[in-house]
């Protein structure tokens, strides 16, 4: 019996990052009900590593210096590591996002050499290691990291199961033939590309309008209740009484029976873009970090991510949004086919032939 520790971005109520340590949980005791003794979670500051067997580093942008630190000091200490569909967001900025997109070379000690000599090191002793999205693993690669064993598995959040959530919740803010845009908005305390939250709200304001006066109606959702004040700030610019309405929920399955009754969804948040790819409703993305764009590039939909410095974010929303009317049943398809592509790799592959093998081998 084993002790296992997830390292994840726990108890800040992000829907995003509570719902990756959910589903870990229900796969943990769908593939190992009787090899685990403990299993827990807690972000890095909390992590007490030395107590535990295993360490896994969960779901998130968490390949990044503080989590990498953790995890030398795991390997120090000889326990088993997994790498379970991590991914790059804040090391690589905008400058390692435009190397990748347009093929060029990345300046010379881009990222700290340390930080890459421990990455190296980490993943070749981790059992098994996959990043969320191409992007993640091809920087990985361009900063000098052996990426041999370095799967690409999708998001965590793929292994939700779109079903029929709605049971009714929609319909307490619309009525059920009313044709509805989800957007996502909140904040993060400006460090998105270009700077500028307020004028993106702005723009996303003024996209609002231009789409109810097309015959949409505008539901607002959080996936983190520090993003609540933006939306009714943004809920208040739009100012149109009755067709705007404003979810009061953060929680993801109520989220999610949300989204899925939208015609399409206009997304800031990484993870409600990935609700709305799951519940197969097309999106568009506010492609405020790298994340972003390894996300939909994980699933063929960078053409519908819009760059937060981009100075006509409203114009490309209304774009991208007739292109979304234009081709709705083929980006449906797109969707469904591309998020089952990854099926089984972070489940069977990741729980069944990595770690169930290593505790039924009467290790660690």
């Amino acid at each position: 019996m084993a002790k296992l520790l997830y390292l994840g971005e726990i108890g800040y109520r992000n829907a995003g990052d509570e719902v990756m340590w959910d589903i870990f949980k229900q796969e943990a005791r769908r593939f190992i009900p009787n090899e685990l003794s403990l299993l827990e979670a807690c972000r890095q500051e909390y992590a007490h590593i030395s107590g535990y067997d295993i360490i896994v580093l969960g779901g998130g942008s968490l390949l990044a210096p503080s989590y990498i630190s953790l995890l030398n000091k795991a390997m120090e200490l000889n326990k088993s590591i997994y790498i379970w569909g991590s991914g790059i967001d804040k090391i690589a900025g905008r400058a390692g996002l435009d190397s990748l997109l347009h093929k060029k070379q990345l300046p010379v000690n881009f990222v700290d050499p340390n930080i890459v000599n421990q990455l190296n090191k980490i993943i070749s002793y981790s059992r098994y290691t996959a990043v969320r999205g191409p992007l993640s693993h091809r920087f990985l690669q361009s900063i000098g990291v052996n990426t041999a064993k370095v799967q690409i598995s999708g998001d965590p959040a793929f292994l939700l199961q779109p079903g029929d959530r709605a049971k009714g919740l929609f319909t307490q803010y619309f009525d059920p033939q009313e044709a509805v845009v989800g957007i996502n908005w909140g904040t993060a305390n400006n460090q998105i590309f270009g700077g500028k939250e307020d004028i993106v709200e702005d723009q996303l304001a003024a996209a609002a309008k231009l789409l109810i006066h097309k015959g949409y109606s505008i539901l607002l959702y959080n996936v983190w209740p520090e993003d609540i004040p933006a939306s009714k700030r943004l809920f208040n610019k739009i100012n149109r009484p009755g067709k705007v309405k404003l979810a009061d929920t953060v929680y993801p399955y109520q989220l999610m029976a949300l989204i899925q009754k939208c015609r399409f969804t206009i997304n800031l948040k990484l993870h409600a873009a990935i609700f709305s790819a799951v519940m197969q409703v097309p999106f568009i993305s506010l492609g405020y970090r790298f994340k972003m764009f390894d996300f939909a590039a994980s699933i063929s939909m960078l053409p519908f991510v819009i760059p937060t410095d981009n100075s006509a974010v409203n114009l490309e929303i209304l774009r991208l949004s007739q292109d979304i009317e234009r081709n709705h049943t083929t980006l449906v398809r797109t969707l469904k086919k591309e998020i089952n592509k990854y099926a089984g790799r972070l489940s069977a592959a990741f729980f069944v032939n990595s770690l169930r093998e290593e505790l039924r081998n009467g290790r660690p």
